[in-house]
């Protein structure tokens, strides 16, 4: 087997190219997943959704691992199969070459709780693919954690389809990743009065990259996706968001919170597609963050195509320091200068958490929030 070459392939292109021409008996959509991921290799500057975030020049290590078994389900799937048709975008088709096959969750009725945990250890490379299945009037909450050490790269394309009617709150947390890579991208289908609920809260690492994409399938389909991204140090998060909206009187809310110390970048990528079928849209999306130091950065590309009429769509974005008025009541009321800042910062980033209907699901993402807050190397006192 040959398998299609890389144009002017990097020493981690070539590598996966070696590891995949050793594959025996791969099946058609392994190799035109390879194929899709060939065609174009590890995205860059030079892609437009990715000139934000440099996955070529973030991954360097030419000897990590073709793939370790280092994620956790509880409970376990339902199923593990062989991919059916192979994905367009270059790193769900890298995730699928890889793997190979998926590991499926068939949900119905009220489903219990789902835990999908990654760790990646120092140096090492895991690529996955996992599909969940929501049955028609099901409700499910599925929570994501996401870990890569030093040298770690994780790779990973989560694919959600919810039946008439269903319902998902999915809780997706990217952990500190120092000087690892992480990818995660989910694609979500919303078929008619679907509802999902979707929060995201990011460390960064070298390169971290949360994306989805969401596809109003169906008419009065329902979307919340709000998220936030807390970075220090060199740290690099990049949560990354295109909805598109094929059907009538669907609706889409997003709020994105970002809080930037020492030269952390954070980057938010927000593009809404209104379709010329997709009348009664109602689809908003909003950025903020808070530079805390002079070399912390944030970019944001917020983005509205619209193609019916009778629609209501509106986006915003803010990029800035703290209140300084509101910074100098609280300290006149005798709050250290510290302890007004975390006060400040905590209530803004929490305006990301309002719509997680799971109280201990929440909480934890407060109390993560709080820790990053009072760690004296990335929180107020370090920006003070």
């Amino acid at each position: 087997m040959t398998p299609l070459a890389v144009k002017n392939p990097t020493p981690v292109e070539q590598g996966y190219a070696d590891a995949f021409a050793t594959l025996e008996g791969a099946d058609q959509a392994r190799l035109d997943a390879w194929a899709n991921f060939a065609a174009v290799g590890l995205p860059n500057r030079r892609v437009e959704e990715w000139k934000y975030s440099d996955l070529r020049s973030a991954l360097k290590d030419p000897d990590a691992p073709l793939s370790l078994n280092a994620i956790g389900f509880s409970p376990a799937p339902s199923d593990r199969v062989l991919l059916e048709g192979a994905p367009a975008l270059p790193m769900p088709a890298l995730a699928a070459s890889m793997a190979g096959a998926a590991d499926v969750y068939r949900l119905d009725g009220d489903a219990e709780p789902v835990w999908i945990e990654v760790n990646v250890p120092e140096g090492a490379a895991h690529h996955r693919v996992v599909d969940v299945e929501i049955a028609p009037g099901a409700t499910a909450m599925v929570q994501e954690t996401y870990r890569v050490e030093d040298g770690a790269f994780l790779n990973l394309a989560i694919r959600y389809h919810l039946g008439e009617g269903a319902t998902l709150q999915r809780i997706v947390r990217q952990e500190d990743g120092g000087e690892g890579v992480a990818v995660v991208t989910a694609n979500v289908t919303l078929n008619t009065g679907a509802k999902l609920n979707q929060t995201t809260l990011a460390f960064g690492a070298r390169l971290a990259r949360l994306e989805t994409h969401l596809d109003h399938a169906g008419e009065n389909s329902d979307a919340q996706m709000d998220g936030a991204y807390l970075l220090t140090g060199r740290r690099h998060a990049d949560i990354t968001t295109l909805v598109s909206h094929c059907e009538p009187d669907c609706a889409t809310r997003q709020t994105v919170k970002g809080v930037v110390a020492q030269r952390g970048n954070g980057v938010f990528q927000g593009r809404y597609l209104v379709q010329r079928a997709a009348q009664g849209t109602d689809a908003r999306m909003h950025h903020d963050a808070i530079l805390l130091d002079d070399g912390a950065q944030a970019n944001a590309k917020p983005e509205l195509l619209i193609y019916a009429d009778d629609v209501q769509c509106a986006h915003g974005n803010t990029v800035g320091a703290l209140d300084e008025d509101a910074l100098f009541y609280m300290r006149s009321r005798g709050l250290p200068e510290a302890a007004a800042r975390a006060l400040l910062i905590e209530a803004f980033v929490a305006a990301a958490f309002g719509n997680v209907q799971n109280d201990t699901a929440r909480e934890q993402m407060l109390e993560a929030a709080r820790g990053w807050l009072a760690d004296p190397d990335t929180g107020p006192e370090a920006a003070a």
